[in-house]
């Protein structure tokens, strides 16, 4: 019984493309009779004429223009397939695609080298956190672990589990205390320049009392302190506190190792502010791929050690 082979689907696509025998057999590194007779193969086992031949190359007959989106389609779907087969192996070895929001990433950026040093056979690959396509997971190819702030839908056929938690607090650049001081006081906010929050989406649902508590402190809600700027993430929030614009509220990755100085240390409580969970997402078949557990077991450890460090800089005493 003939079969359509997957060598010849590949000799098919690859002279589609260059539209040239010889330029075909050079990039598959094959001979040209061999290419020509993948070709004809290929056209008996189809019963029609796949491709043309003249002195100015190869191009797709009129059924071979039907049939290379299959072709091309099944190469797609074997290769896919491979890599599925591949990845399932419970090895400490290959690529890791982690999908992670600025959380993962800058945490995962901390611990990078620890991270190589247990695993230096994992080759890990990072995405910045794209929602949209993490919640759409299962058709994600490949081995990859999400990292995200975000709650799952309803109905999920990923494993979407919470890890950890942060919070916002109150920080300043040492350039600005040099040139405005350090408030005293929540009071002593009055006097001072404050970077708020006004969330477009996909945070626009953020409570804007949660978002701004130093407009807040020691107000009431008809006589509210007004910032100098507000921004809508994060990242613009740190670049203006880091200049010295003001005073801005933070998560903690994002304050170290840049001179910023907590404000109102021992006295702040984050029950006030913003407060997120960190979830770690991945397909249902990967829950026993051994480089998904090996990942999901080190954020959870290093994440825990940066919140417990956190705990320990803004405890009240």
């Amino acid at each position: 019984m003939a079969y359509i082979n997957h060598e010849h689907l590949k000799t098919l696509v690859c002279v589609a493309d260059n539209q040239n025998i010889s330029k075909a057999a050079e990039k598959l590194n094959l001979s040209q009779p061999t290419v020509s007779k993948h070709i004809q193969t290929l056209e008996a086992v189809v019963g029609a004429k796949l491709i043309a031949t003249s002195p100015r190359g190869a191009t797709l007959t009129e059924e071979g223009e039907k049939f290379i989106e299959f072709a091309r389609s099944a190469l797609q779907m074997y290769d896919s397939v491979k890599r599925e087969i591949k990845d399932s192996k419970n090895s400490l070895e290959g690529e890791l695609t982690v999908i992670s929001s600025r959380f993962g990433i800058h945490t995962l950026v901390k611990y990078f080298e620890l991270f190589r040093e247990r695993y230096p056979d994992i080759q890990l690959h990072i995405n910045y956190d794209d929602y949209p396509k993490l919640i759409r997971g299962a058709d994600i190819p490949g081995t990859y672990v999400g990292l995200t702030d975000k709650a799952p839908l309803k109905t999920t056929p990923l494993v979407w589990k919470q890890f950890v938690s942060f919070s916002f607090y109150p920080y300043v650049h040492a350039d600005y205390v040099e040139k405005y001081g350090m408030p005293k006081n929540k009071s002593d906010l009055d006097g001072h320049k404050i970077i708020g929050y006004k969330w477009t989406e996909p945070y626009d649902f953020l409570e804007y009392e949660q978002s701004n508590t130093l407009l807040f402190l020691n107000r009431d809600g008809d006589n509210l302190r007004k910032p100098i700027v507000t921004v809508d993430d994060i990242e613009t929030c740190r670049l203006l506190v880091e200049r010295g614009i003001g005073i801005g509220m933070l998560p903690p990755f994002l304050t170290q190792g840049r001179n910023f100085i907590p404000v109102f240390l021992n006295e702040y409580d984050p029950c006030l502010g913003l407060s997120f969970e960190m979830n770690y997402v991945y397909k249902t078949n990967l829950k026993t791929n051994a480089r998904v557990l090996a990942f999901v077991e080190f954020i959870k450890e290093v994440s825990s050690k940066e919140a417990r460090i956190t705990l320990n800089t803004w405890k009240n005493k």
